[in-house]
Parts: structure tokens; sequence; C-alpha cells
């Protein structure tokens, strides 16, 4: 009986604290990806993309998802991201892509919301163990 009404009142705590605190809207970055990119294991062309980030909850300060539309609004392919650590107080927008030969991840994004870090997928760890490091291709993006 105790655990039923420990867990009836984290239930109603959680559903409060969710509910009573404020949203957090999405932010969108336009970019023009002049090369194939992974976006998870995701392999997208070149081209125009709106990259969407927002918090999961409204407790997380910085992104936690991230979609990625084709320029005429479809959805190419969504991925949770984390949290991205350091200084919110940049002043452009940016996507950062780790670069093994001529293949392309989508690494990081800033912006002045959020931040989001992108995990290394498992053809990415293989790639950084054939190849010994990424060069770093970093792309201003736009509102």
């Amino acid at each position: 009986m105790k655990k039923t009404v420990f867990f009836g009142c984290l239930v109603i705590s959680l559903f409060v604290l969710v509910t009573g605190a404020p949203a957090r809207s999405a932010v969108a970055l336009l970019a023009n990806v002049p090369f194939d990119f992974y976006v998870g294991k995701e392999l997208l062309p070149a081209g125009e993309y709106r990259f969407e980030m927002g918090a999961i909850t409204p407790f997380t300060a910085k992104s936690s998802s991230l979609l990625v539309r084709r320029q005429d609004g479809s959805a190419v392919t969504g991925i949770f991201t984390i949290p991205g650590s350091g200084s919110l107080s940049i002043n452009t927008d940016r996507l950062h892509f780790n670069r093994y030969g001529d293949k392309f991840f989508l690494a990081r994004i800033e912006c002045l919301e959020y931040q989001a870090d992108l995990g290394k997928t498992s053809i990415e760890k293989e790639l950084r163990a054939q190849i010994g490091h990424a060069e770093e291709v970093v792309l201003v993006a736009q509102r």
C-alpha cells in the first residue's frame, strides 16, 4: 500500500511539474550542405535542409531532439541528441561535421538557444579507427 501511494504521488508530482513549466519552442536552422552527409546512420544527399532542434521536456536546457527536413518540408530523419556542453553565448548558428576522407558526419549543432551533440555511429567509429582522426568542417546556418 505504501508503494502504491508513493508512486501515485510521484506520478502526480511529475505531471504537475511538466505541465506547469513553460514550454521551450523549437529552433529551426536552414543550411545548404554542399556534400552528402550522415545524420546518425542515415546518409543524406547534398542539398538544402532545415534542422529543427527542440527539447523533449520543458526542463531540458539544451537540445535533445533533431528533425531534419528537405527544402519541401518533408521529413528525412529524426534523431535524439546529447545536450551540448559549453557556453550558449555564440552569435552565429553553426553545423559541425566530422570528415573522414570523402564521408561527412553531422557531429554538432550550435545556436543561441540550443546546442546538440550527435553520438558517433558504428560507421563513424570504424572510419575513425581506419583513418585516425577527423577533419572538422563548419557551416554557418541561418534562421
